[in-house]
């Protein structure tokens, strides 16, 4: 999710999209994307999810959080053989090409992760639980279904460990 208006306003609306996911039990990492002093991205990783799907989930928590971020990625629902390939997007804690600045994770007090180790910890994290977005039907979207299976996922999901706690690969 891309917050790229770069005013305080869209900064708080970041937070408050995070504080919301991360209250029903996801862990979105808070990218401060280095293109301004409030430009952010909200990162989910995930694996057997379409976009469609991933698009829906996005829609869904946004709208549940009273949030409207600038752009949702991914952009399409689908792909074919006109448009194989979808938008572009900066990786995290990349380099801007305009202010030649590093994008940077920040924590949950909204402090910018200056050690490597807790970055490694938090991406670690993301990538031993990509799962843990819910299968939505690509019949009919039921918003109340989906909020229901929030719920329930944000019960069993675990916290992030911090730096201190031991990370390992299934």
């Amino acid at each position: 999710m891309d917050f790229d208006e770069n005013t305080q306003k869209d900064f708080e609306a970041a937070k408050k999209l995070y504080a919301h996911l991360q209250a029903h039990g996801f862990h979105p990492l808070f990218e401060m994307s280095a293109g301004g002093d409030y430009k952010v991205h909200l990162w989910i990783f995930t694996r057997g999810c379409t976009a469609y799907e991933m698009r829906q989930f996005l829609q869904t928590v946004c709208a549940d959080a009273g949030i409207k971020p600038h752009e949702l990625f991914p952009k399409q629902s689908a792909l074919d053989s006109s448009k194989p390939y979808g938008n572009l997007v900066k990786l995290p804690l990349g380099l801007h090409l305009v202010t030649q600045k590093m994008s940077v994770f920040l924590d949950d007090d909204f402090r910018s992760i200056t050690d490597e180790q807790e970055v490694l910890v938090r991406l670690q994290y993301q990538l031993q639980n990509l799962d843990v977005i819910p299968h939505i039907e690509t019949d009919a979207i039921d918003v109340d279904d989906v909020r229901k299976r929030l719920s329930k996922l944000a019960k069993g999901v675990d916290t992030v460990p911090s730096s201190q706690q031991d990370v390992t690969a299934d």
